[in-house]
Formats: structure tokens, sequence, C-alpha cells
């Protein structure tokens, strides 16, 4: 027998392959997952059973980014982020140092806001930011563009 190890992710690796590993990780079955080849976009949607389960929103999520989301994250290659709408950061998983702390007022190198901005676009919806923030890897500040998307019910 040979093991193969495929990253979540991976183009040759089907939508319903990821969708059977969803729906067995979570043990429920109202889950669907596209893939749009042409824009490199995942994308996972859970009926009302999915996402209310435990699995959901405590084993393997939380009652802030469930395991659907953090599966879509995963899916399209990003590295979640957190915040709560008092400036606190609740998950960074590459910067850990940032988590349980109160970031208002941060501006990047150049002076643009960068928590205030993001919890901003948050409660108005959602929306993009870019501002310099060092790369977790090298340490290196690079030009980031961050997607904000705001859950209402946090508020």
């Amino acid at each position: 027998a040979v093991e193969i190890d495929a990253r979540l992710g991976s183009t040759w690796v089907g939508t319903e392959d990821v969708q059977q590993f969803a729906g067995e990780l979570l043990g429920e079955r109202d889950i669907t997952v596209h893939h749009a080849a042409q824009a490199g976009l995942w994308v996972v949607r859970g009926g009302w059973n999915a996402k209310s389960c435990v699995a959901n929103t405590t084993e393997w999520g939380t009652d802030r980014a469930s395991a659907l989301e953090l599966l879509e994250d995963a899916l399209n290659l990003r590295t979640p982020t957190v915040y709560d709408y008092d400036d606190r950061n609740i998950v960074s998983p590459r910067q850990t140092w940032l988590i349980e702390k109160n970031w208002k007022g941060l501006k990047d190198s150049a002076g643009t806001p960068v928590v205030d901005q993001l919890i901003e676009l948050a409660r108005a919806g959602s929306g993009y930011h870019e501002y310099l923030w060092p790369k977790p890897s090298t340490g290196k500040e690079g030009q980031l563009v961050a997607y904000v998307m705001g859950l209402q019910d946090w508020r």
C-alpha cells in the first residue's frame, strides 16, 4: 500500500472528496463544496444541521470561526485571523503573540491604520484593506491585501 499526502486546496482533489471529508469530519451530510477552477476559488456551504452542529462550532471550530469557514480558508490557502469588535485579536495561527491583545490604534510603518480600518470594514459588512505587514515566514515587511468579512452577530 502506498500513502499519498494531499493538501487541502490541491486542484487534483475533487470536490466530492473534499465534501466527503467535511461530512465525515462534522458528522453531517448537508455540506456542499464547489470549486471554480478558472478563479481558483473554493466555496464551502453547510445547511442548518451542519452549521449548528457541535463539531462545527466547538470540536473543529469555534463560535467565532466555524469549521466550515476554516475549511474554506484552508482550501483557498488563506490564513484566518479573527478580531472581535473590541479590537481584540482572537485567532492568529502564525503570529500567536497577537492573540488576546487589543490592537486599537495600530498603524503600519507608513502610518496606515490597520485594525481600526479592519473593524470599520467588518462593521460595514465587508471590504478590502491594504497595509504593510511583516511576513510571518521572514519577518520582512510587505504589502498585504486583506479581505474582511464581518460576522454581524458578534457585535
